[in-house]
This record gives structure tokens, sequence and C-alpha cells, in this order.
């Protein structure tokens, strides 16, 4: 990866990411204050779109790399969740900038909210898009990025046991303190319904509730049991799954950054003898190596 050709393009996919960032926000700035102007936005526009062609490119060099490599390669690495968040993010920037060039004002007409969390979508996944290029810089960004999808799956029974509690407690708490008597005092407004019950319940789970809202004692029963099951309990369990999730992860901190960066070797290997087709023995020694690697991680 230290080689001219890959430092390279490493260095540009680096400093578009940067500016398809930069430009894309620009761009959505102009629509929140209601200024769209093509022309004082032309630059932007132009920016954000090759940016997005450049990557588009990049990711078809990605796939015709991976399956040069190997067929199970590929289909494992596109299954992937950065996978995922690498394509999805180019294409839905590119179709927000192009919907601002030729529909922003009536989509600020007539689809207005729909149109912003599309926007803030787009944001958070180029935002993502960054941390995914970042994985392979170093070991322990690797393995601190690779290890919170590690965390994820292991907490996936936990978040299961902890929805299941919330949702029995806030039904109870909806049937304790039912909205005319929550209510009463008018805090919650006109429209208290069981959603706001739900978000109340949640918000416990962080630290804050107000006394007054328990009304009864059974009420108070009630947030006794909920606050030391959950509040106590159940956090603690987190803290001790994810603990010992990040532990595994360091112990295995080599492999996961092999894994991070044989995918961008064998794309830079694959898209150096495509571009400048030799017959340099290190060139295929380095995909014999490569595919042997894949095969064995894949397998």
């Amino acid at each position: 990866i230290k080689r001219p050709f890959a430092m390279t393009i490493l260095f540009f996919d680096w400093l578009f990411l940067l500016m398809l960032i930069c430009f894309f926000r620009k761009i959505v700035n102009g629509y929140i204050v209601m200024d769209l102007n093509f022309r004082d936005y032309c630059l932007h526009y132009f920016t954000v779109i090759c940016c997005c062609f450049h990557f588009l490119n990049r990711e078809s060099f990605k796939a015709s790399s991976m399956i040069n490599i190997s067929s199970k390669l590929f289909w494992s690495n596109i299954k992937t969740f950065w996978s995922f968040v690498d394509i999805s993010a180019v294409i839905i920037t590119l179709l927000a900038t192009l919907g601002n060039i030729f529909w922003g004002e009536w989509l600020q007409t007539h689809y207005e909210d729909l149109w912003r969390i599309i926007l803030a979508v787009a944001t958070g996944l180029l935002w993502m898009k960054l941390i995914s290029f970042l994985k392979v810089v170093n070991r322990a960004l690797a393995t601190f990025v690779l290890s919170i999808i590690q965390i994820a799956r292991d907490i996936l029974w936990f978040l299961l046991i902890l929805l299941i509690m919330i949702i029995a407690f806030t039904q109870m708490f909806y049937t304790v303190l039912p909205p005319a008597v929550l209510n009463k005092d008018g805090d919650f407004g006109d429209n208290l319904d069981i959603w706001e019950y739900y978000l109340q319940i949640y918000i416990i789970v962080l630290g804050e509730f107000d006394r007054q809202t328990f009304a009864n004692t059974f009420s108070v029963v009630l947030f006794f049991f909920y606050s030391f099951g959950v509040v106590i309990i159940m956090l603690n369990v987190l803290i001790a799954i994810v603990g010992d999730s990040y532990e595994k992860s360091m112990v295995r901190s080599e492999n996961l950054f092999v894994i991070a960066r044989i995918m961008v070797i064998g794309e830079l290997v694959a898209m150096e003898k495509l571009l400048k087709p030799s017959h340099d023995e290190s060139d295929e020694t380095c995909t014999d190596q490569i595919k042997n690697t894949s095969s064995r991680w894949v397998s």
C-alpha cells in the first residue's frame, strides 16, 4: 500500500471525499436557508457530481478487482456493512444533488420534510464513508472501527430483552397512569398518547425523570422495579458485554487490520494492472498472496 501508485490513489480518494462532504453540505445549507440559486452554487454542484462519479468509478474498479481475486471474496465483500455504506452514500448523495438542481423548489413546496430527511441521511452516510476510509490507516483505528461492528452484533440479544422490558413497563405505566391522570396539569400538551409514554420511559433510562409524574403508590413501585431492573442491572450488563467484545477485538486486532486492508490492496493491485499492464513478477506474487489469504478468510 506504500507503492507510489497506491499512495496516489488513496490521496486523491481522501481529497475527493473531503471535497464531497464539504461541498455537499454547502448545497444542503443553501437548501435550508431557501437559497438554491443554481448560478451561485454552480461550482458546488459540479464538484459534488464529479466526486460522486469518481467514487462510482472506484466502486466499479473494486468490484472488478474482487472478482479477479476471488468470486467468493467479491460476494462476501459486497454483503458487508461497509460496502453498503460506501455505495449507498455515493448514490444517495448524487440523487440528492440532482434533485436539488432540477426539482429543488418543487421539493421545498410539496415534500419538504421528506427531502430534509433524505439530505440528512446522505450527510450521515458520507461521514460514515469517511470512517470506512479511515479504518485502513493504522491498526489501532481499524481495531476501534471494526470493534464497533462486533459490539453491535454482541448486544443484539441484550437489545431485544431491553426492548421487551421497556414495552412491558410502558404499557403498565399507561394502565396505571392514563393520560387523564398524567396530563391533568397540561404539561404534555393536548396530544398525549402511548408513544409519548414510550419516549418518557426511555428518557428514564438516561437518568431524567420527574417525581411528580408518579401520582399514586403503585406507579412509584413500578418506577422502583423499572429503575432497578433496567437502569441498574441491564445497563451494567451492557457495560460488561461491551467490555468483553472490545477485549476480544483487541486480541484479534492484527487480523481485523489485515481484513480492513486486504480489500484495498486487492483493488489497487487490480487497478494498477488494468491501467498499466506489465509482467512484473512482484505484481503476480502480490496478487497470488492476496488470493491465498482472502480464500482462507472467506472460508
